[in-house]
C-alpha cells in the first residue's frame, strides 16, 4: 500500500503577491515540498482592499487567504487564519513563520499537533514603535518558542541569537540549521546586453533595509561621472522617503523604483543586472543576496552576521564587497560607491563564478526540510 503524503500547514502572515524575503522562501519551499509530494496548504492573512482570491493553486501547493481584521494591519492577526491552522486531522505537521508578527503565537495557542517554526529571527524591533512592540511581546514569543517541536533557522548567527534569548525555552538540539531554498532568480531569462551597470536591490522597502544609502552611492557615482543605475524592486513602508531622496540628490533619471512586479518582470531586472546590493541592518539570511551569490552576480553588502555567513558559505571564488563599521551615513554612502566601482570593473565570468558557488543546492535543502518536517510530525510517533 502507497503511504499517504505528509500533510504539511504553512502558516505566514503575508504571501504571494506580496514579495519580501520571508514571502519568497515560503513560495519556493513550498514548491519544493509539493514537488517532493508533500500537501502543502499555505494559510495566511490578506488586507481585504487587495481583492485576491480565497483560496489558489500555485506551483503545486494551496494558498488559503484570511482577511485582516483591520485594513492592512499584520500586527493584529486573523483569528480565522488560526482557525483554519489547528483544525484537528487537517495536518500531520503545522510550520510556523515568523516571530515577528503575532499570527504565529495565536496560531500557536490553538493548534494541538505538533508545530516547527521558523522564527526569521532578528532580536529587535526595527522603528521605536517596533521595539517597544517587541519588548511587550516578548512573553508570547518564548511561549511560541517552548510549544515548538523545532525550531528551523537559516543561519548560525540567527541559531545563537535564538539560544541567546531563549534560553529557558529552546535547547540546542531542538534547533535545525537550515538554509532557504534558492532557486535561479533569472527564471532562465538569458542574461541582457544592456550597458547600463544596472545595481539590483529587492527587498520589502523598510526603513531598516537602509536603501537610502544605496541611492546616496549611485548618486556619488553621478557626480564621479562612473555610468551606474540603481534598480530598486519592492514595497514598503520607506518606499516614498527613498523616492523623496533621489528627487532631492537630483538622480530620479537614475534609480528606477518598480514597486511590486510580476515573476517574470523579475527575472528580466535579475538577468540585466551587473551587480547586486544590499545595505540591510537586519537579515535572518538575506534570500536576495544568496540567489545574486548562486547566479554569480558580484555583490556588495551591509557586513551584518547574516550576509557574512552567507558569503562565507558561497566559497572563495564568489565576487563580493563587505561594507560595515559604525560611521556616518556619508562616509557609508561613500564606501557602498566604491564597492560598486570595484564590482563593476570585474571581467571575470558570471557563468563560471555561478558554477563555483558553493551554496546548498535546493535538493540539499528540501531534502533537510523533509527529514525535519517528518520528524517533527505525528508520523514520528506512529
Amino acid at each position: 500500500m502507497r503511504k499517504a503524503a505528509l500533510r504539511v500547514g504553512v502558516v505566514v502572515p503575508r504571501f504571494a503577491p506580496f514579495r519580501g524575503g520571508m514571502e519568497t522562501y515560503v513560495g519556493s519551499a513550498a514548491a519544493a515540498l509539493a514537488a517532493e509530494g508533500v500537501e502543502v496548504s499555505v494559510i495566511t492573512q490578506a488586507p481585504r482592499s487587495a481583492a485576491l482570491p480565497r483560496q489558489e493553486m500555485r506551483d503545486g501547493y494551496a494558498i488559503e487567504r484570511h482577511r485582516l481584521p483591520v485594513t492592512d494591519i499584520y500586527d493584529v492577526p486573523s483569528l480565522s487564519a488560526a482557525r483554519a491552522a489547528s483544525k484537528r486531522g487537517r495536518f500531520d505537521v503545522v510550520w510556523l513563520h515568523s516571530y515577528h508578527t503575532p499570527l504565529a503565537w495565536l496560531a500557536a495557542e490553538q493548534v494541538k499537533g505538533p508545530m516547527v517554526l521558523t522564527p526569521h529571527y532578528h532580536g529587535v524591533g526595527h522603528t521605536p514603535v517596533r521595539h517597544a512592540l517587541h519588548r511587550a511581546y516578548r512573553p508570547a514569543g518564548r511561549r511560541l518558542m517552548a510549544m515548538s517541536r523545532r525550531i528551523v533557522v537559516d543561519t548560525d548567527s540567527e541559531a545563537s541569537l535564538v539560544l541567546r534569548h531563549f534560553a529557558g525555552q529552546v535547547q540546542r538540539e531542538q534547533i535545525a540549521i537550515i538554509p532557504p531554498v534558492v532557486t535561479d532568480p533569472t527564471r532562465g531569462q538569458q542574461r541582457s546586453n544592456d550597458q547600463s551597470n544596472i545595481v539590483l536591490t529587492v527587498a520589502r522597502q523598510e526603513p531598516y533595509k537602509r536603501t537610502d544609502l544605496l541611492v546616496r552611492a549611485v548618486a556619488l557615482l553621478n557626480q564621479r561621472r562612473i555610468s551606474a543605475r540603481l534598480v530598486v524592486v519592492g514595497d514598503g513602508s520607506a518606499l516614498a522617503a527613498y523616492r523623496g531622496l533621489a528627487a532631492r540628490l537630483g538622480v530620479e533619471h537614475l534609480v528606477t523604483f518598480t514597486g511590486s512586479v510580476d515573476d517574470e518582470t523579475l527575472g528580466r531586472w535579475w538577468a540585466s543586472a551587473s551587480v547586486y546590493a544590499s545595505a540591510s541592518l537586519q537579515e535572518a539570511y538575506g534570500i536576495g543576496l544568496a540567489g545574486a551569490l548562486s547566479a554569480g552576480l558580484p555583490v556588495v553588502a551591509s557586513a551584518i552576521p547574516a550576509h557574512c555567513e552567507v558569503i562565507s558559505r558561497a566559497g572563495p571564488d564568489a565576487a563580493t564587497r563587505l561594507c560595515g563599521g559604525d560611521v556616518s551615513d556619508a562616509e557609508a554612502a561613500s564606501r557602498y560607491a566604491n564597492a560598486i566601482v570595484e564590482l563593476l570593473s570585474l571581467h571575470d565570468s558570471r557563468e563560471k563564478r555561478a558554477i563555483r558557488c558553493s551554496l546548498p543546492s535546493s535538493a540539499e535543502v528540501v531534502e533537510q526540510l523533509l527529514e525535519t518536517l517528518t520528524a517533527a510530525s505525528e508520523r514520528a510517533r506512529m
